[in-house]
């Protein structure tokens, strides 16, 4: 899996805005601040085995910045599918 990978090679700092990695307090497992996020979103069951799972469809996020993303992502399909309703194709 190539998230530790993506870990290094952004020096553990959000590769948005730069935020250095904490360490959260969690019950269970340890997590951090950072999120792993793949810029081709991976479907299917077979997920793991995806050419997009790889470090170079990795971008490290904080916390914050992948919800933002991920907010972001959501109004545009949003609006696409309210051109396509009305006819208007993308």
């Amino acid at each position: 899996y190539a998230a530790p990978w993506a870990m290094r090679r952004a020096e553990d700092k959000c590769e948005n805005c730069g935020v250095e990695k904490e360490r959260l307090k969690t019950r269970g497992h340890p997590r951090t601040n950072l999120d792993v996020h793949h810029i081709v979103p991976l479907k299917g069951s077979e997920r793991y085995f995806s050419p997009y799972n790889l470090p170079w469809n990795l971008i490290v996020l904080c916390h914050d910045c992948h919800v933002e993303l991920h907010a972001s992502m959501k109004i545009k399909v949003e609006v696409q599918i309210g051109r396509i309703s009305q006819g208007v194709l993308l």
